[in-house]
């Protein structure tokens, strides 16, 4: 499985088009019994990005979500998380930089591993 999603500036009003040089996205895919999930986590790309998350989730050997490669992440990557948090079979991975906001809303226990900063 993998999705691609983009969305365009917030100056721009047209319809979204992975082809643009400007536009954001968030890309999931599962590898191994992992769903890699990069790019950025917004109110854009939340339906898909969630719809990726069920998905996996009933993947039989989903044993990880790797969000290392994630771009941009605030309320609704918080909520996302929140969401998925329950699953205790699983393992989190994420950058400093959303550790950090977890950090501020409280919400810390929803990732269980950051990577060493090299």
């Amino acid at each position: 499985m993998t999705t691609m999603l983009a969305h365009p500036s917030a100056d721009d009003t047209s319809e979204p088009s992975a082809s643009r040089s400007d536009a954001h996205t968030a890309r999931c895919e599962m590898r191994g019994g992992r769903l890699v999930v990069s790019g950025e986590i917004d109110q854009w790309t939340r339906p898909d990005v969630r719809t990726a998350f069920v998905e996996a989730m009933h993947a039989r050997d989903l044993t990880a979500i790797d969000l290392t490669g994630v771009t941009f992440f605030g309320a609704t990557g918080v909520g996302i998380l929140a969401e998925f948090g329950f699953h205790e079979r699983l393992s989190v991975l994420g950058s400093a930089a959303i550790r950090r906001v977890l950090d501020i809303v409280g919400s810390r226990h929803l990732l269980t591993e950051v990577p060493p900063t090299p």
